[in-house]
Parts: C-alpha cells; sequence; structure tokens
C-alpha cells in the first residue's frame, strides 16, 4: 500500500525534513526543488502541484494530454506538518489515489492549506494500472 509505505518514510525522515511525495512515471521540471522550496511553508502550506497527464503515446516534446486538476499524488509538506496532522497513521486503502485524498484532508483539518497551481514540465506519462 503506498500510503503505509509513505507513513513508514516519513517517520524514518529527519524531523525538520521537508518530504516530497511524488507518483512513478513521471518527468520532473528543472527547478522543481525550487518551486517546492518556495511554496511549502511549515506550519501553514503544503503544495499539491496539477501536471499534464499524457494520453497513451504522447510525450513531452509533443504533450497530448490533459492539466489533471483532481489528483494529489505528487505532494510536498513538511515532515512536522505531515505528522501532525495524522497522515502517518494509516490503514490500508484499497482504491486508487485513496491515499492521497486522505492525507489531504487531514493536512486541511490541521489547517495546513494545499496550494494547488498548474506546473508546466510536470508531465505523467500514460500506463496500465495493472501489476501496480
Amino acid at each position: 500500500d503506498r500510503g503505509i509505505a509513505m507513513s513508514v518514510g516519513a517517520l524514518h525522515a529527519a524531523p525538520h525534513s521537508l518530504l516530497f511525495l511524488i507518483d512513478l512515471h513521471l518527468q520532473l521540471p528543472r527547478d522543481i526543488a525550487h518551486t517546492i522550496w518556495t511554496h511549502t511553508i511549515k506550519g501553514k502550506s503544503s503544495f499539491a502541484p496539477a501536471l499534464v497527464r499524457l494520453n497513451p503515446n504522447a510525450t513531452p516534446s509533443d504533450p497530448n494530454g490533459y492539466w489533471d486538476m483532481a489528483g494529489f499524488g505528487i505532494l510536498s509538506v513538511h515532515r512536522s506538518d505531515f505528522v501532525e496532522s495524522g497522515c502517518t497513521d494509516r490503514t490500508p486503502t484499497y482504491r486508487w489515489g485513496g491515499e492521497d485524498h486522505e492525507i489531504v484532508n487531514k493536512l486541511l483539518k490541521n489547517n495546513i492549506s494545499v496550494l494547488r497551481s498548474r506546473l508546466p514540465g510536470l508531465y505523467h506519462f500514460h500506463h496500465a494500472k495493472d501489476g501496480l
């Protein structure tokens, strides 16, 4: 379960860490580190950038796809905010993407905003869900 893996990783991170939770099959923009540092503020905000979900056979040089504003699989958050919001209290989730929405809901309930914006250069390559 991806959610349990994220929880274990967060608990093993150094106390003052900035976590960057990502999905597989991504191409990240070159300035991603600067972007997450400027949008993630301890005790105040996390950052969940929107990405372009590429159609089958599309590439970043021919980006046929759509902006996915519904997914929260990419998230930067300070470890202390993640832990204090109860995001490490996990039970297995057996639906696609459910753990991401649970984490966002816990952050919001703990008054940690979730900043959203389209992030040019952030692409998710199409893949089958079988076996993942």
